[in-house]
């Protein structure tokens, strides 16, 4: 690592900050710097590596400890000049854990970049070992052990990380699911209970864990990262058309964008390309073909709560066909999918 520096400044944090300040810090500045999120760029792998050495010294109370006392972590690293805080620092010599390892052991193995870690840095494996569902909130990232880890093989000690992540392609492409929303979609959260102050805000889907049935969904005013149900989620969807409005014909064939949804009156919140916004039920708009859906009030039981994509519209018969998983599709009526 180039230079030295203080890991409070480095984190962002104040000398009195809690375990939870710190942990806090590290997430954000973590995911923000993170290799797999700046494919390419040796700066931020640098001050991914900076981030990482900063919070196993400040997490760690015996290094903590010697840290304020000294300014530095005795044989792992000397007192910096440059650094903040009367010349403290930690540099080249600081000895830590994998920054790579540390990321995924705070992260309890949950992927907060979707399908990013499928195909990169030097031939990871799937992640394995992931825990069930929840409860009727959001599973927040938390902090903790490290379940197990399936093909996983990481680099060298952290002082041996130079010259970048082996085998990272940036992003993995990975076929498009017909039902599931895909990667940076933009969603609306809707109906959690435990954490109703993130209800109504909107954000990007980063990625689907699949044993949990949640989606990593980033939000776009703090960059913080939920797994969410898509019982809570309403996809902002372009190019919806209304129909079936009796009381005012002139509105049927109108073009608009699905901006929300109401859950108690069961209805869309609708903005209009030209007009004003609107709530309206299902039945009373077509969603555009490619949008994802979820199926609801059918007869045939088995089917609702089943996850699939619009393939097309029907005007005839009134019906979406829907793909489902398995290559498998239904035809269904507007009242019987949600986006």
């Amino acid at each position: 690592m180039s230079g030295q520096k203080d890991p409070y400044a480095t984190l962002g944090v104040s000398r009195n900050a809690t375990k939870k300040d710190i942990k806090k810090a590290y997430r954000k500045l973590a995911v923000r710097y993170h290799p797999d999120k700046n494919p390419g760029n040796a700066a931020a792998e640098e001050k991914f590596k900076e981030v990482s050495a900063a919070y196993e010294i400040l997490s760690d109370p015996q290094k903590k400890q010697q840290f304020d006392q000294f300014g530095f972590i005795p044989g792992e690293g000397q007192p910096g000049a440059d650094a903040a805080g009367g010349g403290r620092g930690f540099g080249a010599g600081f000895q830590g854990t994998d920054p790579l390892k540390l990321f995924e052991m705070l992260f309890q193995g949950n992927d907060p970049f979707g399908g990013l870690f499928g195909g990169g840095m030097g031939g990871m494996g799937g992640m394995g070992g992931m825990g069930g569902m929840g409860g009727p909130g959001p599973t927040m990232f938390s902090f903790g052990g490290m379940p197990g880890m399936d093909g996983m093989r990481m680099g060298g000690p952290f002082g041996q990380m130079g010259g970048g992540f082996a085998g990272m392609p940036g992003d993995s492409k990975r076929a498009e699911r017909s039902d599931v929303i895909p990667r940076g979609a933009q969603v609306v959260i809707f109906g959690l209970r435990n954490a109703t102050e993130h209800n109504g805000k909107s954000g990007r889907v980063r990625g689907f864990n699949e044993s949990k049935e949640r989606y990593t969904v980033e939000l776009g005013d703090s960059g913080e990262q939920l797994s969410l149900r898509q019982g809570n989620l309403t996809q902002l969807v372009d190019g919806v058309e209304l129909t079936g409005i009796a009381a005012k014909p002139s509105f049927n064939g109108k073009r608009g964008q699905v901006v929300g949804w109401d859950a108690e009156r069961d209805r869309y919140v609708i903005r209009l390309s030209d007009g004003p916004s609107l709530s309206l039920k299902p039945e009373k708009l077509i969603l555009p073909g490619g949008t994802r859906i979820v199926l609801r009030g059918l007869n045939s039981q088995q089917h609702n709560g089943l996850r699939g994509k619009i393939a097309s519209f029907d005007t005839a018969s009134g019906r979406y066909l829907v793909q489902l998983g398995a290559g498998k599709s239904i035809r269904v009526k507007l009242s019987n999918v949600k986006a």
